[in-house]
């Protein structure tokens, strides 16, 4: 089972069954000749499309040649071209291509013949301009040449320009690396940089942001809200945040004055300054004070002067959990062993605890369920400044674009009617990658912040507008899970309102994704008034613990948000079929079992 979809998305784009075209003046394309009529005028066949055309030529009816469009308007009135002989079975593919480009006025490179042997045999029109970029693109893309035609002729059906931009972010869909560990690189490096401008903060801001939102299990975020809970001044919050923190290996002290004091001794030695610095930068010149045993240059009270309780409320206030490193920091300075804490906080989040502990663990639900609905505040989030704030209730997938930068020109032209246009654009990953990648000084990290802008940058021209009643959207997703990073690839397809949100009672969503045991695995959810059916399709037999454990899980989280779910269905692939449902595609055969709710 391959998908690949996004590759396999940008080449179903190319619908093979086109049966209209829409001729521009100056292009040039070969046809043949299938009626002549009185009046100077012709049919002609261009692939499986047929048009009727002015031709003022003396031609032979069942006979290939080249025409220049010479006007569009009405009747296609079309020259054919000067000295090059009528198209003949066996004849010299390169002499004929070297001729049609001399009379297009190109020099006839090797490049440019292959371009137009390639566009010949896809029966699409060109002009000398699109030659020219085709030509010029073929210099500089990181695809193989045959790659590279073909997503070339799939742009230029779809009406896309073959400029760099966008050019290079079609390319960039279909290469294999992933837009998460990018990320996770892009961070890694403009952390390690020396130097710091503005522009590479923000970017810094950003991608924390998406990392740390992307992570299902929210980890950073609830272990944050756990540890500020254990700083309250509620006795009972106290002491259940401190056996949390106990039970899933962030600290070995039981009672949370144990967990205090053991924190001010690690905050007080020297060693721990830097990573101090970057678990809570807002208090990174009390921090280096409290290591260097001075306090003069804090106007309140120095942290070697205050008491356990007083140093855990002061620095957990502003404690940023936006890595895994950071979170194996913060284990460090509180004495835990656990080598998997976030792991542990999920399986203690979905599982239901002991009464005791209740009150912590429902805190810990509601962040994690706002996490994924949109309705948190970017603040409840942990959110850098400079992050898009979202309105309570906006859906999570519209938060995301935006981030993204999906709908960064709309919000530079006032049209997403969300919020204000400069605070969208400074809030979104493309328009931080602009910025930076603006700024020459900038090496850190370049390869990476050019991928990831082109990438955005496909991402806008596979989800561009369509024509009502329905409407697509595809987009790669990226995707934290225990540490590591990937993608989720995902297609939706429905209306649109006219306010720019989407139908959630009437739509169906393709999630594409590489699991560690299951391996490829798309799973496709078909929505209709609010009832859901949801369809796995894997190579692998189906897991024992979907009826048992994930099927009423899922049933309970969908009725929790005013689903129904109708049913689960696991679906395994027969030799010969097609890996992956389409929206728009035939109906597939396939063995598989069902469950019901």
């Amino acid at each position: 089972m391959d998908t690949n979809f996004i590759q396999q998305a940008a080449r179903r784009m190319d619908l093979s069954g086109v049966t209209s075209i829409q001729l521009r003046q100056g292009q040039v394309f070969q046809g043949t000749i299938t009626q002549i009529y009185p009046g100077s005028s012709a049919q002609l066949q261009l692939g499986q499309m047929n048009l009727t055309a002015h031709l003022e030529a003396q031609l032979e009816k069942g006979r290939s040649y080249w025409f220049r469009v010479q006007s569009s308007e009405g009747m296609p009135r079309l020259q054919v071209l000067e000295n090059v002989r009528p198209v003949e079975q066996g004849r010299n593919a390169s002499a004929e291509a070297r001729q049609v480009l001399q009379q297009m006025g190109l020099q006839p490179t090797r490049t440019a013949e292959q371009a137009l042997q390639h566009f010949t045999r896809e029966n699409i029109p060109v002009n000398r301009e699109t030659m020219q970029q085709a030509v010029q693109q073929l210099q500089q893309s990181p695809l193989a040449q045959r790659e590279s035609l073909q997503l070339m002729g799939t742009m230029l059906r779809q009406d896309m320009p073959l400029t760099q931009a966008s050019f290079q972010g079609m390319a960039s869909l279909q290469m294999p690396a992933s837009s998460a560990g990018a990320m996770g690189e892009l961070l890694q490096q403009l952390r390690a940089a020396p130097a710091q401008g503005q522009a590479s903060q923000q970017l810094q801001q950003v991608l924390s942001s998406l990392l740390s939102r992307s992570d299902p299990a929210a980890s950073g975020p609830q272990l944050q809200q756990l540890a500020q809970m254990a700083a309250s001044g509620n006795s009972q919050q106290q002491a259940q945040a401190a056996a949390v923190l106990q039970q899933i290996g962030v600290s070995s002290a039981g009672s949370p004055q144990a967990v205090m004091e053991h924190f001010r001794q690690q905050v007080l030695q020297p060693s721990n300054s830097q990573a101090l610095q970057s678990l809570f930068p807002d208090q990174a010149a009390a921090v280096r004070a409290a290591a260097e045993g001075t306090g003069s240059q804090q106007p309140s009270t120095p942290l070697q002067q205050m008491t356990a309780p007083q140093l855990f409320q002061q620095l957990m206030g502003s404690l940023r959990l936006d890595t895994p490193q950071a979170v194996q920091q913060l284990v460090q300075l509180m004495g835990g062993g656990g080598q998997e804490p976030l792991r542990m906080l999920d399986q203690f989040v979905r599982n239901a605890p002991p009464q005791q502990l209740r009150a912590a663990w429902t805190s810990l639900q509601q962040l994690d369920q706002s996490n994924w609905t949109g309705s948190s505040t970017a603040g409840q989030m942990g959110m850098q400044q400079g992050q898009s704030q979202a309105q309570a209730g906006d859906p999570a997938l519209r938060m995301l674009m935006q981030q993204l930068g999906l709908q960064h020109e709309a919000s530079l032209r006032g049209g997403s009617g969300q919020q204000p246009a400069q605070t969208d654009a400074q809030a979104s990953l493309k328009s931080a990658l602009m910025q930076y990648l603006e700024q020459p000084a900038n090496a850190a990290g370049r390869g990476q912040a050019e991928f990831l802008l082109n990438r955005v940058t496909g991402s806008q021209l596979m989800s561009h507008e369509q024509q009502q009643p329905s409407q697509q959207l595809l987009v790669q997703i990226p995707l934290t899970m225990f540490e590591k990073h990937t993608d989720m690839t995902l297609q939706w397809s429905g209306k649109k309102e006219e306010d720019g949100s989407f139908n959630a009672d009437h739509c169906r969503i393709l999630f594409y994704l590489q699991l560690d045991a299951l391996k490829e695995t798309v799973v496709d959810v078909q929505i209709q008034k609010r009832v859901v059916q949801v369809t796995v399709y894997n190579d692998e037999p189906k897991p024992r613990n979907v009826d048992s454990i994930w099927g009423p899980l899922l049933k309970e989280s969908l009725e929790n948000m005013e689903y129904r779910l109708s049913s689960v269905q696991w679906k395994q692939r027969s030799t010969g079929e097609d890996p992956a449902p389409q929206l728009y595609g035939q109906n597939m055969s396939h063995k598989g079992v069902d469950y019901r709710a």
